[in-house]
């Protein structure tokens, strides 16, 4: 789905980042992050969110210096899509 589209902001970040998105139709949208070992540290969201332009906070002041990724996954009428984009901490 070419319409469906992530990043966040500002990258790299100290403390805090805003993971930005936008839905073509509405669905469920799970945020999860984790570290470079594939270790899962934090959902951030999973919930219903509607069509359009969506922002969600992530606070990263309790994790070191480094880079994560995050995961994005879109449920719509059943179908999946994922993103899975990268951000940099440096304090």
């Amino acid at each position: 789905m070419s319409n469906f589209t992530i990043g966040n902001y500002p990258n790299p970040f100290t403390d805090k980042t805003v993971i930005k998105f936008v839905l073509p139709e509405p669905g469920i949208v799970s945020i999860d992050v984790f570290n470079v070992f594939g270790e899962h540290l934090l959902n951030v969201a999973d919930k219903y969110f509607i069509q359009g332009r969506h922002e969600v906070g992530v606070n990263m002041s309790n994790f070191a210096d480094g880079i994560y990724t995050f995961k994005v996954k879109y449920n719509n009428k059943g179908k999946v899509f994922s993103k899975t984009c990268l951000m940099n901490i440096i304090k």
